[in-house]
């Protein structure tokens, strides 16, 4: 893990990977292994940021909708995570 925290340019992963075996390697918890379905629609939100980002593709607005939702959801996961893994100490 230090080897990743200290030269993060040097190796390739996912964003969703790192609410995998990186998160659990910190806290003991995995999104994948603990909330399957919010794991999954982090993967759809990155999934259509990229078909945004590289393809230039422009979703409906339920759509975008559904990315907004993700993305709070996890964060209110990670809040609630931080809340009882003291991350840094």
């Amino acid at each position: 893990m230090d080897v990743l925290l200290s030269n993060p340019r040097d190796h390739s992963m996912s964003v969703l990977a790192l609410f995998d075996k990186p998160l659990k390697a910190v806290s003991g918890v995995s999104l994948r292994e603990a909330d399957r379905d919010l794991y999954k629609r982090i993967d759809r939100m990155f999934q259509r940021r990229n078909r945004i980002a590289h393809d230039g593709h422009i979703f409906s607005r339920d759509r975008a909708d559904e990315v907004v939702q993700a993305a709070a959801s996890a964060f209110r996961w990670l809040r609630d995570l931080s809340a009882i893994v003291p991350f840094g100490h």
